[in-house]
């Protein structure tokens, strides 16, 4: 929290020198379970409060961030920075209310809020549009939008509609303007919600922009019907102001003046000072168009008093400048008008001034969106080597598990056959044994007896080896006897079956059954 507040006084946004909530609300808070509903109070009185009481409303805030402090929420910290930039949004600190909108939607994208994520785009998209930058204000509300629409936040959509169909506004896209204004009424009367007077009025806005006076006037109406029966009086203000348009041409002056001091009275009711120079240079407005020249310079003075918007100033000079030149009095006149044009230069400078710095940012963001362009393509590439070298490595490790496989398989295959050979091998021996039993064979005759009957004289030691081979005796068991190894056993049997014209043992027993039995 430390680190927030102190972001907070960097931009000034802090309210150092809190003079604390009242007692009623500390009241209020002491019955409430749970720190989460304590901030939502807090911040529900903060909104309340901020255009009649900015300093009450900025003390709800403070305390707020002390309680989200003691539970650690950093959802909480969000929210609370969005009305913080509400305040300054209002109070016309621009820079400020900026800075706070992205620095809490830094946190509710680090905690996945999207709700949170939603708000701060369409706060970022409010403040575009508040300082004329209606393709921005636009961006950022369709951001909102379309994150809005997957969670399917039909009250959210609906204020982000509204938002959007300014914008368009502005930009002179009436179409689309009036297409988004009808979605959020839509919504709003669907769930019955009480700022649905607010959207008639800025239908009636529209409409009137697109020159639909009837039509206009009908929404306005309706806009005011509404807002009563809501008890919505800031918003109630704002739609009586807007009536006022009807009755200047043709002139009617009981409903002009009617709907003029009825907003005026609201507004000194809020003691939302702010609108009021607005209600005032309004009067003052219609009373030059009138030629009330008096009234006129009444209203416009009481409206300098306490204006704060620099065009408004500038307005409320050149309708002075105009009355009293009107009534003769030409040194006050040119006092008013040497006080406007320096105004007037001096608010052209600035949008001048703002309209670089607007250039500037436009500049530097789209060599960011480059840089970050290139540092994708960068990244895209080492991925894909990344994942090439994966799938060759991938590659070599199956080749080599294939290859293990196969040798594993071919040595238990070897294993195998050996087997199944060494048990033909028995099972030959078996025969071998089992037809000399049968047939009563020996080789009880002499070498020499013995090779008078075969075209090719055995050696000694051959015609040995050959008397063990045709019983049960095994290659091994032959070596033992004779005293030499296996191998040279396997060479003298394979010698012995050449020259008796034989392929193995048993074709040996059945010669030696034949011949010598």
């Amino acid at each position: 929290m430390k680190k927030i507040i102190f972001a907070l006084l960097l931009i000034g946004a802090y309210h150092v020198h809190s003079q604390g909530v009242p007692d009623s609300i500390e009241h209020q808070l002491a019955k409430m379970n749970g720190d989460a509903l304590r901030v939502q109070h807090l911040l529900d009185l903060a909104n309340q409060y901020f255009r009649s009481n900015p300093e009450l409303s900025r003390d709800l805030l403070d305390r707020s961030l002390l309680i989200a402090d003691s539970s650690n929420r950093r959802v909480d910290y969000g929210k609370i920075l969005v009305q913080y930039g509400i305040i300054h949004l209002y109070q016309g600190r621009i820079e400020w209310a900026d800075s706070l909108y992205k620095q809490a939607q830094k946190l509710f994208i680090g905690e996945q809020d999207t709700v949170g994520i939603i708000r701060t785009f369409k706060e970022l998209g409010t403040l575009h549009y508040k300082i004329g930058n209606d393709s921005a204000a636009i961006s950022n509300g369709y951001a909102a939008y379309k994150l809005a629409e997957k969670i399917n936040e039909d009250l959210l959509l609906a204020f982000i509609s509204n938002n959007l169909s300014s914008a368009y506004r502005n930009l002179g896209d009436y179409e689309n303007s009036v297409y988004f204004l009808r979605k959020a009424i839509k919504v709003k009367e669907k769930l019955s919600d009480k700022s649905v007077g607010s959207s008639y009025h800025n239908l009636g806005i529209t409409l009137k922009s697109m020159g639909l006076i009837d039509s206009a006037k009908y929404y306005f109406q309706k806009s005011i019907k509404s807002k009563k029966k809501y008890q919505d009086k800031r918003g109630l203000a704002n739609s009586y102001n807007s009536m006022t348009y009807f009755f200047i041409d043709p002139f009617n002056a009981d409903s002009l003046f009617y709907y003029h001091y009825k907003c005026i009275a609201l507004d000194e009711e809020l003691g939302d000072t702010i609108s009021l120079s607005f209600d005032w240079h309004s009067l003052a407005d219609t009373y030059r168009q009138i030629k009330n020249w008096d009234k006129a310079i009444e209203y416009a003075i009481k409206s300098l008093a306490i204006a704060k918007d620099g065009e408004v100033i500038e307005l409320n000079y050149q309708y002075l400048a105009e009355a009293y030149q009107a009534k003769g009095e030409f040194e006050r006149s040119n006092q008013m008008l040497s006080k406007y044009v320096f105004i007037h230069d001096s608010l052209r400078r600035i949008e001048k001034e703002n309209s670089i710095a607007e250039m500037k940012v436009k500049f530097d963001t789209e060599r960011k969106e480059k840089e970050n362009q290139i540092l994708k393509g960068e990244n895209r590439i080492n991925e894909l080597e990344l994942s090439q070298a994966r799938t060759q490595m991938y590659l070599i490790l199956m080749l080599t598990l294939v290859l293990t496989i196969g040798l594993i398989f071919a040595i238990v295959q070897h294993r195998l056959r050996k087997k199944l050979l060494v048990a033909e091998i028995d099972e030959l021996r078996a025969k071998i044994n089992s037809n000399l039993i049968q047939k009563g064979v020996a080789l009880n005759v002499t070498l020499e007896s013995f090779n008078k009957k075969n075209h090719n004289d055995l050696t000694e030691r051959e015609y040995e080896i050959l008397k063990l081979a045709i019983t049960q005796k095994s290659n091994s068991q032959i070596a033992e006897e004779v005293f030499v190894s296996v191998n040279t056993v396997k060479f003298h049997l394979k010698n012995i079956f050449n020259k008796l014209g034989v392929a193995n043992r048993v074709e040996a027993l059945e010669l030696v059954t034949q011949k010598h039995s």
